[in-house]
């Protein structure tokens, strides 16, 4: 079968928004925001679910939020692994193209191109295709999945809910950090991440991560390892603020993916067997296969988001323009037997 590989490009024009005063666009606790001491001692997590920067205890709206602690001991790795520590968030996949369930409200249309009723959005600035929806998460200020219709808010195609990433913003000082870890089957994760002030009003956040792991399974038709993991992705944010009230962001970012495909054991319907009378020797063992068909997850991501805010005293008005393209090259053994039955390519 032919290697068929798609590409998706959502390019939106710039649109105009007026937003009350206080949308959260540093990454500081906006004065009108309630700190520690006024919380009762509780920590504060600012999301801007209703479009303004609020505590996350006053928020009227069914809300789950992730700070950057949160979010390093949840373990998340892409945008897609949230799914299992949000409630009535269902994130499947198949040919490598996510459909997103909010409250049982999603789209079942595993097309790279197609668009769903949950948004997502990535430095406010919508994600709109499936085929662009998994990237890799690191040097994140915060996660926002708010649950239910969000009308005019969020704009269309949020009818069962949006998902939110916030990107760590460049600081006017220079800071920096980086993490390193090594586990099992060779697992190498590493993420660097650094705000350089270039002069006053004006700096950059670079950051990037790799993420590479040999497989965790064998694959006994061809005696490799199955499951390989192989990511990076990188991130500029270049930050100037000309005045007390105008603020411009410009983010460039990308990544690549050229992981195996998720295979799993075959399951046969014919008294156990598949069409051919093979059934798995190994049934316990869940790391041996035996398949024979291609398992690549390949995947590459280039987007551009250009984000410009001034404030009018009590208001402020907001610009926001991007582009992203993703290509998608998915192969998968259905099967997983070592027969030819069924195998698709994306």
């Amino acid at each position: 079968m032919n290697n068929i590989c798609r590409a998706t490009l959502a390019a939106s024009l710039a649109s105009v928004s007026l937003l009350a005063h206080g949308t959260a666009l540093a990454q500081a606790v906006p004065d009108n925001v309630d700190t520690d001491e006024q919380s009762g001692g509780v920590n504060v997590i600012v999301v801007t679910a209703q479009k303004r920067a609020q505590n996350l205890q006053d928020v009227p709206v069914s809300v789950s939020a992730f700070d950057t602690q949160m979010i390093a001991d949840s373990g998340f790795t892409n945008s897609l692994s949230i799914g299992d520590q949000v409630p009535n968030l269902e994130i499947k996949t198949f040919g490598g193209v996510p459909n997103i369930f909010i409250r049982g409200v999603g789209n079942n249309d595993f097309n790279s191109s197609s668009i769903g009723p949950i948004s997502v959005y990535r430095d406010d600035v919508v994600v709109a295709s499936t085929g662009s929806q998994i990237f890799s998460l690191f040097d994140l200020e915060r996660i926002e999945v708010v649950r239910g219709p969000q009308g005019t808010l969020f704009g269309k195609n949020a009818t069962g809910g949006a998902i939110q990433f916030f990107s760590k913003l460049p600081d006017d000082r220079f800071e920096g950090n980086a993490r390193f870890g090594y586990g099992r089957f060779s697992l190498f994760e590493g993420e660097v991440a650094a705000s350089l002030p270039i002069t006053d009003g004006f700096s950059v956040r670079v950051a990037g991560m790799v993420r590479k792991r040999d497989g965790e399974k064998f694959n006994r038709f061809d005696g490799t390892d199955a499951i390989d993991v192989d990511e990076a992705a990188a991130r500029a944010i270049f930050r100037l603020r000309p005045g007390p009230d105008t603020d411009l962001r410009l983010t460039v970012g990308g990544g690549r993916d050229r992981s195996d495909y998720l295979e799993n054991k075959p399951v046969g319907t014919i008294n156990g067997a598949d069409l051919f009378g093979y059934t798995d020797p190994f049934p316990d063992d869940e790391r041996l296969l035996n398949f024979n068909g291609p398992s690549r997850n390949h995947s590459d991501n280039v987007f551009v988001n250009f984000v410009a805010q001034h404030d009018f005293g009590d208001w402020s008005i907001r610009s926001l323009t991007g582009y992203d393209k993703s290509d998608v090259d998915n192969g998968v053994d259905v099967d997983g037997g070592p027969f030819r039955i069924d195998e698709i390519t994306f």
